[in-house]
């Protein structure tokens, strides 16, 4: 194992028992806090098709945000398992229907109904620790940062700017320093329910 290796994994379980140790009661209160932060972002209002995900036990939940629709143009979508190529990719989200546990045991839609990657303009995804240089660490396995460099791929190629990527967490989950590699994909901003982190001019 690789030195970054080890220290990815040596945060990972510090992180696993932090979020652990995090008062269960307060996880409504606190993601309420997120999502409010999370729309006076300005690029979040102007955006119309925006990525976020179903909370798995630890994230910040923002599905009260991704009721919201102010017009018919709005959409929003989460990551779905699309089985033929063995990757994630944005389903629209259907706030009235149900999650279903997915190929990999995350949740995401009942019906899959895929989306443009090329559309996405926002990407609002958890993690198990975020520092305030815009880094990210999840669970080891890469779908994030693969579905990430996708979204970016396909809005090179019709011309577009990449797009935004906010950092959803809490103040006790933010460290000094996450370790990273060359495929980790960095933050433009980090948002938790006291602040918003700008890491990029895009914020």
């Amino acid at each position: 194992m690789t030195a970054l290796a080890e220290a990815k994994t040596a945060l990972r379980v510090q992180m696993r028992a932090r979020r652990r140790a995090l008062e269960a009661g307060a996880w409504d209160v606190l993601s309420l806090a997120v999502c409010g932060r999370v729309a006076a972002i300005e690029a979040v209002a102007r955006a119309r098709t925006l990525l976020g995900y179903w909370p798995m036990a630890g994230e910040p939940d923002l599905r009260g945000l991704m009721k919201t629709s102010p017009d018919a143009g709005l959409r929003w979508c989460v990551p779905a398992w699309r089985a033929e190529a063995q990757s994630y990719a944005p389903a629209e989200h259907f706030p009235d229907l149900p999650a279903v546990r997915g190929p990999q045991g995350a949740p995401q839609p009942a019906r899959l109904c895929w989306v443009d990657p090329a559309a996405v303009e926002v990407v609002c995804l958890p993690g198990l620790a975020f520092d305030a240089e815009g880094h990210r660490i999840g669970h080891g396995r890469g779908y994030y940062d693969r579905l990430l460099t996708e979204i970016d791929a396909a809005r090179r190629a019709e011309g577009r700017t990449a797009a935004l990527k906010l950092g959803v967490t809490l103040e006790a989950l933010l460290v000094a320093e996450v370790p990273v590699g060359e495929t980790d994909v960095g933050m433009d901003g980090i948002i938790t329910e006291t602040r918003t982190i700008a890491v990029s001019g895009r914020v």
